[in-house]
């Protein structure tokens, strides 16, 4: 299932981090449409080394803001981070042993999707809200 950002059910109010957040979903739906038109084999390895500078650099973002603010649920979210990041090694092991399969493509596309879609509705959501309230 394609996955579309829906600006009422996933932005969070932190311009920066909501667009991060949108090219998130439009890297996951690219790689949804690669596995339907063939080109999962050149789309896996981008998607992987995108998904990589991604995480150092969102991450980055969010921690940054949260520590600045003192949010108080900074430990989880990097937790969160800490297992988003482990699933992007998994993934390039999994490349680096067995290449740019379509079992690869759906794997990464269902577990990111899912762990994107509820980092965001949940954890993500409530930092927003926090961090709208301190830099106002």
């Amino acid at each position: 299932m394609t996955l579309y950002w829906n600006q009422n059910i996933h932005t969070i109010g932190i311009k920066h981090l909501d667009e991060q957040h949108q090219q998130l979903f439009e890297t996951l739906s690219r790689l949804h449409d690669s596995s339907h038109n063939g080109t999962i084999e050149t789309e896996i390895p981008k998607i992987i080394d995108f998904m990589e500078d991604y995480s150092k650099k969102h991450f980055r973002d969010e921690e940054t803001l949260m520590q600045e603010y003192n949010y108080q649920g900074l430990n989880e979210q990097q937790s969160e981070h800490a297992k988003f990041i482990a699933k992007i090694e998994e993934f390039k092991s999994a490349y680096a042993t067995n290449g740019a399969t379509i079992n690869l493509a759906l794997t990464i596309h269902n577990t990111l999707s899912t762990w994107l879609v509820e980092h965001i509705s949940s954890l993500d959501r409530t930092m927003g809200l926090f961090l709208l309230e301190k830099i106002k």
